[in-house]
């Protein structure tokens, strides 16, 4: 009584195991050797796994996710996703089983892989991260991205890029093609590319809603 104290209670109403919070510095020892005990272990702590060996330590801060009720994919199909933007980082753990690289193509410098502004390994992060690999955040997809830049690492594309990049993409089998851009006036040439990309059956994503609220 003396070193188990007041501070106990039985795991199961009736049953014979019983949580004890020993008193006086006692351990498991101390406990094994109490008369009438049979076995003694830790209440050891255990916590909540994410959907692969670990969760996404960034998935907490996604809430876009939770916008679109997200649920990782698990399926095999893994459509081909064509990012242009201003390369990606090609050594980046949470990309490296998205990106083909057989694929990469750049009409800025001859470092596709290379991403010096940031922004288009954010994108193709938001599009595809590994999910559940404990690094990062989660993609929406475990799709296979191709990384097309066409930006420089001040975030400046061109119709003149825009268009090669989109032709491209197409012409290598791209199912989607994302385009986080945006800028002033109209372009016929990339609204010609966009059209002939959609009579290819591809779907092409186009940024909205950045400038909303200062009354764009």
């Amino acid at each position: 009584a003396g070193v188990l104290g007041r501070d106990r209670e039985r795991l199961i109403a009736g049953g014979n195991v019983w949580i004890v919070r020993p008193v006086g510095g006692a351990g498991l020892a101390d406990l094994r050797r109490l008369p009438g005990v049979r076995a003694v272990e830790p209440n050891r702590e255990r916590r909540r796994l994410g959907d692969g060996d670990e969760s996404d330590p960034l998935l907490v801060a996604q809430a876009h996710l939770t916008q679109i009720a997200w649920t990782p994919q698990t399926e095999a199909r893994r459509p081909l996703i064509a990012v242009l933007d201003t390369g990606a980082h090609g050594d980046s753990p949470d990309l490296r089983d998205a990106i083909r690289r057989d694929l990469t193509r750049s009409f800025v410098d001859d470092e596709p892989l290379r991403d010096t502004s940031g922004h288009g390994t954010h994108v193709a992060g938001l599009i595809a991260a590994t999910a559940g690999n404990g690094l990062g955040g989660a993609g929406v997809s475990r799709a296979r991205l191709m990384i097309i830049k066409v930006a420089d690492s001040q975030g400046r594309a061109s119709t003149a890029t825009l268009v090669r990049g989109i032709r491209v993409a197409v012409a290598s089998g791209a199912k989607i093609i994302n385009l986080s851009f945006g800028g002033s006036g109209f372009s016929r040439l990339e609204q010609n590319a966009i059209f002939e990309a959609r009579r290819k059956g591809v779907l092409v994503v186009a940024a909205a809603g950045n400038s909303g609220q200062t009354g764009n």
